[in-house]
């Protein structure tokens, strides 16, 4: 359990990275600038170091101490995000802090908790992992929050927020990878390192990139992951300037729209932490596949439902709890639905290339949504019906394609 706790306190510090663009906007917006568009740019460099390191960390996380993978990462997030307060030009912060330095670091430290809560409770995977993802996603809502509370409250800079963050992660980080460890977490990893070292690799470790770019199943679980993921990108995007102008075409006044939707926008965040615990737990008591196509058919029924429906209150809440609770399930659900699909020994390297979906799902994500959505505010409460319609019709579809993944 003192295992389980380290990991789910590593994530939340992970989790930073995803609020960051949340704290950069703040920051810009405060100081009345507009960097919309490199601001994107920041978020979109943060994923692909995420990923790239995500992938090299992949092959290495078991030939290497897993605690050393968390101090180097952390440290990394951590100096990142202190540095690029420092500077105070967004120029530099997106040519290494904020993006390479400190995405890499979180990308090399986000699989080591990921595959040991796999590996530690082999019968409940999906709570496992449920409850590690719970903690990345929650880093979103604590580090956002206590940065805008450090500002308002206490008076701090946002230079001196940024370092007090990045020292915190890293001190946590460091203090959490001493008790993060493979060892006894599989009886059979004494042969499985023995084979590694003589460069042999078993039959039942699925590493080689050529035996999983020819698995059907690695294309299967690639594609619903990222059209889950894409889908919950898409809602949290257009919750509030959609909701916003869906609730003033009903006359409602712009006060009360603009409260509704950032409360929808909060309750989005908050829904997809308890995401990962629910659907892991129910996928813990069922064929997982079932689960999957369950998720991805409710998701895609409420985005129908939304495209048409949207226009009160209770609707715009409903759909920000709904497809948050959805979004978060992702990250509970794929990595135990990969361990099953592929032996959980080989769960790093293959997991680290089916994770790639979730990080492209959140570059094309915010991109999507500012073509299809920019134009909100200019009242038309039909803007982007038929672009939802579509989302919510692949995500049925795909459905059906989970069925396909192996079950238990």
């Amino acid at each position: 359990m003192l295992v389980l706790t380290a990991s789910v306190i590593i994530e939340v510090c992970l989790g930073l990275i995803l609020a960051w663009p949340t704290i950069l906007t703040e920051r810009v917006t405060s100081a009345h600038l507009d960097f919309s568009v490199q601001l994107r740019w920041i978020h979109a460099l943060t994923l692909v170091a995420f990923a790239f390191s995500t992938v090299a960390a992949g092959k290495l996380h078991d030939r290497i101490d897993p605690g050393l993978c968390v101090r180097a990462g952390g440290l990394a997030l951590g100096v990142g995000l202190a540095a690029a307060g420092l500077t105070g030009k967004i120029s530099v912060m997106w040519l290494g802090f904020a993006g390479i330095v400190a995405g890499s670091g979180a990308g090399f430290a986000y699989l080591v908790p990921v595959v040991l809560a796999v590996r530690l409770f082999p019968s409940e995977k999906g709570l496992a992992s449920g409850l590690v993802a719970a903690g990345f996603l929650s880093g979103v809502v604590i580090w956002s929050r206590t940065a805008a509370y450090l500002v308002d409250v206490h008076l701090l800079s946002w230079s001196a927020v940024h370092i007090l963050l990045g020292l915190t992660v890293s001190v946590c980080c460091l203090a959490g990878s001493f008790f993060v460890t493979y060892s006894g977490s599989d009886p059979r990893d004494e042969e499985w390192h023995a084979l590694s070292d003589n460069f042999t690799r078993p039959q039942y470790m699925p590493g080689g990139i050529e035996n999983i770019l020819a698995s059907y199943t690695f294309y299967a679980i690639f594609f619903v992951f990222f059209v889950s993921a894409f889908s919950g990108h898409i809602a949290s995007g257009i919750i509030q300037p959609y909701g916003i102008e869906s609730l003033r075409a009903r006359g409602l006044e712009n006060k009360i729209a603009m409260s509704v939707s950032a409360l929808a926008a909060l309750l989005f965040q908050l829904a997809g932490v308890v995401g990962p615990l629910a659907w892991g737990m129910i996928s813990d008591r069922m064929d997982r596949r079932w689960v999957i196509a369950a998720l991805c058919g409710i998701q895609g029924v409420v985005l129908l439902l939304m495209a048409y429906t949207v226009g009160s209150p209770q609707s715009v809440i409903l759909f920000a709890c709904l497809t948050g609770f959805n979004y978060g399930g992702n990250l509970g659900l794929f990595p135990a639905v990969t361990a099953e699909n592929f032996d959980d020994r080989g769960l790093t390297w293959v997991y680290s290339l089916i994770f790639l979906a979730f990080i492209a799902a959140g570059v094309a994500g915010p991109e999507t949504t500012d073509y299809f959505f920019g134009e909100a505010g200019t009242g038309e409460a039909s803007l982007g019906k038929m672009p939802l319609v579509i989302l919510a019709a692949t995500c049925l579809g795909v459905s059906a394609l989970a069925l396909f993944f192996k079950g238990r």
